[in-house]
């Protein structure tokens, strides 16, 4: 059995101390029925709205396994077993979409560090042959240390922000965690 799937090609961009998984697998979190149940069922308009409302990470999970939990419960005892995984499926689907494009998102984040710490590089080198360079004027030197403390700072606060950016992949894995929890829970 398989708990996680790491990336099919590796990457220098990844900026996070966690290691980069591609996607959050039913096994990992699911303890409910079979996942084929969910292919005999028809997604309402009040399924795609309860997955709407308890994906997002702006309604706190307790919240949204409670909305869960009510959902469950009010099916139909014939379906519930069918309902309730397709429910699953479905919000998993929409979770690792959510996750693959923070992810995405983080990468660029990555390669842009990675740029601005090349430019910072080349701009403290640049910095030192201007303040060595008995030809440059003291605007010269100014306008060069300027640059560079400007960029570092902007590395710096981008970096410091980094913790804070990693954290929202897992906040989604928990979210998944938690709502699949709730659904298999309420069976």
């Amino acid at each position: 059995m398989s708990f996680a799937r790491g990336g099919e090609k590796g990457t220098t961009d990844w900026p996070c101390v966690q290691r980069r998984v591609e996607s959050i697998t039913p096994a990992q979190i699911w303890a409910g029925p079979d996942l084929a149940l969910a292919d005999t069922v028809e997604r309402t308009a009040e399924m795609r709205a309860l997955i709407d409302l308890v994906v997002a990470r702006r309604l706190p999970l307790e919240e949204a396994e409670a909305l869960v939990r009510a959902h469950v419960a009010d099916l139909p005892e014939a379906e519930r077993e069918a309902a309730a995984t397709a429910l699953f499926v479905d919000m998993l689907a929409r979770l690792n979409n959510e996750r693959s494009e923070v992810m995405g998102g983080i990468e660029r984040y990555g390669a842009k560090q990675k740029a601005l710490a090349a430019k910072l590089r080349a701009q403290s080198a640049d910095f030192a042959r201007v303040q060595r360079d008995p030809a440059s004027s003291n605007n010269d030197i100014e306008n060069a240390r300027q640059a560079l403390l400007w960029d570092t700072r902007i590395f710096n606060e981008r970096r410091q922000s980094l913790t804070y950016v990693c954290e929202v992949p897992i906040l989604i894995e928990q979210r998944a965690f938690g709502l699949a929890r709730a659904i298999a829970g309420a069976l």
